[in-house]
């Protein structure tokens, strides 16, 4: 098991709302090295899931 407390950013609920459009809050999942970090993970799961069950 891996557990990744990701946060909530630095969100600014009060100023999201530009004057012709709403403002993206969150860029976690934009993010590169977020996304290099979530498949590191599952490749390292699946890797030691090998290992253990010898598949």
């Amino acid at each position: 098991m891996i557990y990744s407390n990701i946060g909530h950013n630095n969100m600014d609920y009060e100023h999201q709302y530009e004057k012709d459009s709403v403002r993206t809050l969150s860029f976690t999942f934009k993010s590169k090295n977020y996304g290099d970090f979530i498949i590191n993970a599952m490749y390292i799961l699946a890797k030691e899931k090998k290992r253990r069950f010898d598949l």
